[in-house]
């Protein structure tokens, strides 16, 4: 599954205006490490909120002006998949998703999903549960190409890609010694979400709504999606879905529409 692409993070994660870093740096970066997090870790669960501060306090110190934010959900599987898997922290539009007496969310929700673990002894581990949640996330998002995923094993991190191919991913990096990286990666999804969806692995042909219905533009031609026939959602491979579909201004035409990798 793992390939380590040496420029990953400088191709998709372009660095930051050198004054943006310094005064996210001067606010939330003291004594060579971020403000928040603990010299040591122990246990694991003690982890997923220390984390999720800290993310967050960069997008408000930065003023964003975006709706996506970190939320730990490590006891919680998510809804709308078979299988009850348990990511530890997720990047959420808190403005679109509902909120529900139990506080569960619903996997066509995840915008970038997140595993952390104790140390850095099991980051393959980690990455193998990463490569699960991507799945779930394709499985009830049909309008996305890939989907972003970070592991942080320790204090060491590393961004990931699936999509239909498999998984790439970054080298890992220590967020403590290299703060501008992580600086890069939390406002890059962020800024992602706000100004390019497509960046972020949304496929911007294909519109769903909440109740499953969507659209999709077709060269020229728009079509109203009223139910998926068929669906194959994996990580590595075609990938294929058929929706049964008509046009606006032809309700009462069938037509069958095909997507595939």
């Amino acid at each position: 599954m793992q390939t380590t692409f040496i420029d990953f993070l400088p191709k998709f994660f372009p660095t930051t205006a050198t004054s943006i870093l310094e005064k996210a740096r001067q606010r939330l970066w003291v004594d060579g490490r971020w403000n928040g997090l603990p010299e040591t870790i122990n246990p694991e669960t003690d982890i997923y909120q220390y984390f999720v501060t800290v993310m967050n306090n960069i997008l408000q110190a930065r003023e964003l002006h975006t709706s996506a934010t970190w939320h730990s959900h490590a006891q919680k599987s998510p809804t709308g998949a078979i299988a009850k898997r348990k990511p530890d922290i997720f990047l959420l539009d808190t403005q679109k998703v509902p909120k529900s007496k139990t506080g569960t969310i619903h996997w066509r929700d995840v915008l970038v999903v997140g595993e952390l673990k104790q140390s850095d002894a099991n980051n393959s581990k980690a990455d193998m549960q990463l490569a699960s949640y991507a799945r779930e996330v394709f499985g009830a998002q049909m309008n996305r190409r890939f989907v972003f995923g970070i592991t942080i094993c320790g204090f060491r991190m590393r961004v990931w890609l699936f999509d239909r191919a498999g998984g790439i991913s970054s080298q890992t990096f220590n967020i403590n010694d290299d703060p501008k990286a992580f600086l890069n990666v939390i406002i890059g999804f962020a800024t992602m979400y706000r100004d390019d969806r497509g960046a972020l692995g949304y496929d911007m042909t294909i519109s769903s709504s909440r109740n499953g219905i969507g659209a999709i533009t077709v060269g020229s031609k728009g079509f109203i999606l009223d139910e998926i026939v068929y669906s194959h959602p994996v990580v590595s491979g075609r990938a294929t879905i058929c929706w049964k579909a008509h046009k606006q201004s032809e309700p009462g035409t069938v037509y069958a529409i095909k997507d595939s990798w």
